[in-house]
């Protein structure tokens, strides 16, 4: 493995525990991991996971 592959897998792996917490509000998890609410759902985007449901 890579370490942009192991860091992509951190970052997912860390978005997705932040979600978890907020009860999968999109706006809630992007400010507690210091993102723009944009770049999450882009991430989210890339995964397969729209925003849909925020």
């Amino acid at each position: 493995m890579t370490l942009e592959q192991m860091l992509g897998k951190l970052e997912r792996q860390l978005i997705e525990s932040s979600l978890k917490r907020c009860d999968h509000h999109k706006g809630r998890a992007a400010k507690e991991l210091g993102l723009a609410r944009s770049s999450l759902f882009k991430k989210l985007k890339e995964w397969g996971s729209g925003p849909e449901g925020d």
